[in-house]
């Protein structure tokens, strides 16, 4: 008796290459797929962290702002950059003891002069 049509099908090894080859293709798809889904998940935990740094930027950056249109800081940075006082207020310097109050002024020397000055110092004059 012969064999039924289906199994002589499944026993044929161009049956098997076909099987083999589909399941290849399908392994293939499933991991080029897992491995886009990996990329996709790694970018997003990358885009979620940029954007809690920049929140955090930007909540430093509003802080700034509001102190810096507050009454304080401008008082604060006229006294400090401008050298500006309050009618009445006296302003009072405090210098450390080694520092001199006033740095001795060299004149200017010509082009001559420097070369000069160079060999004479060269040469231990």
């Amino acid at each position: 008796m012969e064999e039924p049509f289906f199994k002589k099908f499944l026993k044929s090894p161009l049956t098997l290459v076909g099987v083999t080859l589909a399941f290849f293709a399908v392994s293939y798809r499933v991991i080029d797929v897992s491995l886009r889904y990996r990329t996709i998940y790694l970018e997003e935990k990358d885009l979620h962290a940029r954007i809690t740094d920049a929140q955090k930027k930007n909540d430093a950056v509003k802080k700034d702002i509001e102190y810096a249109e507050s009454a304080g800081f401008l008082e604060r940075e006229g006294k400090a950059r401008l050298n500006l006082k309050k009618p009445g207020e006296e302003v009072l310097v405090i210098l450390p003891e080694n520092q001199a109050t006033a740095t001795p002024v060299q004149p200017k020397l010509g082009w001559l002069e420097r070369m000069s000055a160079a060999v004479k110092s060269f040469f231990g004059y």
